[in-house]
């Protein structure tokens, strides 16, 4: 099983505060049958992960699982907020796609409104050769 949306990287987002909650996390998914998992922290006004840093967070888990001899694979990603310059911030390496996937990248949309310019940016993500997949639409009140 492979989990697509994860907040395990620790001391970055409101996910895994310390190393040790990561090792927690872990243990957990491997009970639960998960063999992967995409660290996908926010990126967003409140906590701007860019690209350099989820790749340094991703090495330093898998340091943990190599430690530990945990039989579970962690791979970057990112869930982005929704903003205009999305496409020009992931054109300069600051953002980066799901699973280190070359076409999928997750979006969130603030919670009390679709921005008015989403169908053009969507459409701009596509032509760009990149699927955007909505992550929790249903928090979003539009």
């Amino acid at each position: 099983m492979i989990d697509i949306h994860c907040h395990i990287l620790p001391g970055i987002d409101d996910g895994a505060k310390t190393s040790g909650d990561t090792l927690t996390m872990l243990k957990s998914a491997i009970d639960e049958g998960i063999t992967t998992i995409t660290a996908t922290p926010h990126h967003n006004p409140q906590f701007n992960n860019e690209s350099p840093l989820i790749l340094k967070k991703v090495k330093e888990v898998q340091n943990i699982i190599d430690e530990h001899q945990l039989s579970i694979e962690v791979l970057p990603g990112q869930e982005v907020r929704i903003y205009g310059d999305l496409l020009k911030e992931f054109s300069e390496g600051k953002l980066l796609t799901a699973a280190g996937t070359s076409s999928y990248i997750l979006i969130e949309f603030p919670s009390n409104h679709v921005p008015a310019y989403a169908q053009e940016l969507f459409y701009n993500i596509q032509l760009e050769g990149l699927l955007p997949i909505l992550v929790h639409p249903e928090r979003n009140r539009g």
